[in-house]
């Protein structure tokens, strides 16, 4: 039997952690829970248009600030330096009623020293997210072109600078081939 080097075994356990989901933090509460479970179609297509976007200036208010909504990250590979990282962005609705996507949030997604901001694609997804259950949103980052170690975190809000609202952090591998 094969052992494998502990930076391994560290990366298989930070991806099973992803992939599973993980403990929440609600954003009305502050409280740490499970979010629902169900099954899902396929994530909404991440967009570089502007079609999520609102017309006009932008608010500086937290999305969704008060809702009880939680943020899942599901990481499916370990990533690849000087390329477009993708994942999945999960967001749950752990209250007993809707809550609407409109006017469509923002996001603040970072990996190591990089930063992108950007909306929602509002125009491929639901007015709201029903009680009980989740939307999934694909996902991109770009990732720095060299290694730089056996893994990265990967940290992903509701909101721009200075508004994050619920959000999530997850270690991933990065693949030193």
């Amino acid at each position: 039997m094969r052992r494998a080097n502990p930076a391994q075994a560290a990366a298989t356990v930070a991806l099973s952690i992803a992939l599973t989901g993980c403990i929440a933090t609600d954003s009305s509460t502050g409280k740490a829970s499970r979010p629902p479970v169900t099954t899902s179609p396929a994530p909404i297509p991440w967009s570089t248009t502007a079609a999520g976007k609102p017309i006009g200036p932008t608010p500086a208010v937290t999305p969704l600030a008060g809702q009880p909504v939680t943020v899942i990250l599901l990481t499916p590979r370990a990533v690849t330096p000087g390329k477009r990282y993708e994942f999945t962005v999960r967001l749950a609705n752990a209250g007993a009623r809707s809550i609407s996507l409109h006017p469509c949030p923002r996001y603040r997604v970072q990996m190591a020293k990089l930063v992108e901001i950007g909306y929602l694609n509002c125009a491929g997804a639901p007015d709201a997210i029903a009680p009980g259950k989740h939307l999934d949103f694909a996902m991109q980052i770009g990732t720095l072109s060299s290694p730089y170690g056996p893994a990265a975190d990967l940290t992903w809000h509701l909101g721009g600078e200075g508004t994050e609202g619920a959000g999530a952090t997850v270690r991933v591998p990065i693949d030193e081939s």
